[in-house]
């Protein structure tokens, strides 16, 4: 019984880490094919983007439907995006090695006027402890640059959301690094209740836009 229980477990774990890995191979083969954003917009304005699927435009069927490109389009700004889909502040996302502080090394060769830190619903999973120490982690090798985040917008397919929005604008505040809190965005979803369709991603850039200019 103790060989066969074993037989089993092993049998879990080894489809649990071809699952894992069919997921990194779609995530990445999904962006080849769709075309990832690298670089939007052609402003005097420098922004670089540290963010997940919603900086990357997963779900959608052309990806320059993203919001990095509406908000490089309303900030007359250069924008470089360094985004993959399922990360996290402490979510290293299916390919178990991008959470958003390993992309901070990236940032200095961009040479932004502003960071923004685009993400949290992957990170609902968890402690506020460990997301905060994260976060500081993250901004001090980002201290040289000024800075926004923006948190999580309640979609239905997710729960936990109202937890990490508050524990990043925690964090935020005692960085003193300002904070947008997207909780109450009405955004457009598409048909997975989770990823904005392109008229959201559209609504997302634009306040966004707004709240960063107010």
């Amino acid at each position: 019984m103790v060989a066969v229980a074993g037989l089993i477990a092993g049998a879990h774990k080894l489809h649990a880490s071809y699952a894992t890995h069919q997921a990194c191979e779609s995530v990445r083969a999904d962006g080849r094919s769709a075309g990832t954003v690298d670089v939007t917009g052609s402003g005097p304005l420098r922004i670089t983007v540290i963010g997940d699927s919603y900086a990357a435009g997963d779900s959608l069927a052309d990806r320059t439907d993203a919001w990095v490109n509406v908000f490089a389009a309303e900030t007359d700004a250069t924008v470089t995006v360094l985004a993959e889909g399922g990360t996290g502040f402490t979510n290293p996302g299916f390919c178990g090695d991008n959470a958003f502080g390993s992309r901070v090394d990236r940032v200095a060769a961009t040479k932004p006027d502003l960071v923004i830190i685009e993400g949290g619903l992957n990170d609902v999973g968890a402690s506020a402890e460990d997301e905060q120490t994260a976060v500081r982690s993250m901004l001090r090798g980002l201290d040289a640059f000024d800075i926004v985040m923006v948190g999580p917008v309640d979609v239905p397919a997710v729960t936990g959301e109202a937890k990490v929005d508050a524990s990043l604008e925690e964090a935020a505040s005692l960085a003193k690094v300002r904070y947008v809190s997207a909780l109450r965005w009405d955004i457009d979803l598409g048909t997975d209740d989770k990823h904005p369709s392109a008229r959201g991603h559209t609504e997302f850039a634009r306040r966004l836009s707004a709240a960063i200019a107010g």
